[in-house]
């Protein structure tokens, strides 16, 4: 099965919401964490937030640290889909707040060493349409409660 074929197949599991077809696929393929999918541009990171499934975002962070870093984007968990939207922006605007904390505390860990102007400019990394990951909670109505 060929690189692009098979990207249809986790997409097509992503659509039936087969979060199970998806964790074994990434389990097996670890060096298509980074690959995005067919007309979405999600990363395994974005529809680990889709999932809602808290363990699979952590075991794919967990993954990262042995993923090279993108010059454009740097850590895997900054890239971004069609709409410009980083796991975050997506974490943010359904609500999750645990998914949220991984996202951020990892942020955290990849940000050490840097100057503080780039540290907030990635927590505040806006999408397409100029939206924050906070202001897609807002926009979403999400409030955080405990």
């Amino acid at each position: 099965m060929g690189a692009d074929s098979e990207m249809k197949s986790v997409y097509l599991a992503s659509l039936r919401e087969d979060w199970k077809s998806l964790t074994e696929f990434y389990e097996k393929h670890k060096n298509r964490l980074l690959t995005p999918m067919p007309v979405s541009k999600d990363t395994a990171f974005h529809m680990a937030v889709y999932s809602e499934d808290e363990k699979l975002l952590k075991d794919l962070l967990d993954s990262a640290q042995y993923l090279p870093t993108s010059l454009d984007h740097g850590h895997p968990i900054n890239i971004t889909n069609v709409h410009g939207n980083t796991p975050l922006h997506l974490a943010a605007s359904r609500g999750n707040f645990e998914e949220v904390k991984l996202l951020v505390e990892e942020s955290k860990k990849i940000l050490v060493g840097e100057p503080e102007n780039e540290k907030k400019d990635r927590m505040l990394m806006k999408n397409k349409y100029g939206e924050t990951p906070l202001f897609r909670a807002a926009a979403f109505g999400q409030t955080y409660r405990q």
